[in-house]
């Protein structure tokens, strides 16, 4: 049952004005310590993706399901107490950090199991440094806000914006 309510509430919440103007200065703060820390280590650069608009559009729409709708519903919604459910700030912390370890450590897990040519990637400290401050920024909207909807929409604008203008690898199935 814990599941389901958790599900049904954080797919039912919506933001008010307030939480989406939370959720837009994390990931504004994401993206200020993300862009120069990408640019010193070489995983951002000034490039776009050799995609025609069709493509980008497809990319972009598949983004939205895996990795953001997916990532976010296991690793925010999951694992993370609803605020409907009233935890205790601690226990907030707990959560939140073990989450975050957990999403951080699912990116080299993944190329290992799964996608061999995504591990140069996938195991670079500098990506999982990234991907960590994403996480971060994603859990505090979804602590924040109760909603999935802004951490999904900031893992997918930092993934498509990655892959498809800041030179991230060539975007195969998401992410």
């Amino acid at each position: 049952m814990l599941v389901l309510n958790r599900l049904s509430a954080a797919y039912r919440a919506w933001p008010d004005l307030a939480g989406w103007r939370d959720a837009g200065l994390l990931f504004l703060a994401f993206a200020l310590l993300a862009i120069p820390l990408g640019y010193w280590s070489g995983l951002l650069r000034l490039h776009r993706a050799e995609m025609s608009a069709a493509q980008l559009a497809g990319f972009a729409l598949l983004t939205l399901f895996i990795p953001s709708l997916l990532e976010e519903t296991l690793f925010r919604v999951l694992l993370l107490p609803h605020r409907a459910e009233a935890a205790a700030p601690a226990a907030l912390w707990l959560w939140g950090l073990g989450a975050l370890a957990l999403f951080v450590a699912a990116h080299p897990l993944n190329a290992w199991l799964l996608r061999p040519a995504a591990r140069p990637v996938f195991y670079a400290p500098s990506f999982l440094l990234l991907a960590g401050l994403l996480g971060a920024a994603c859990t505090l909207a979804y602590l924040r806000t109760g909603s999935i909807w802004p951490p999904v929409l900031m893992h997918w604008a930092a993934v498509v914006l990655w892959k498809a203008f800041l030179g991230g690898p060539a975007p195969l199935f998401g992410a």
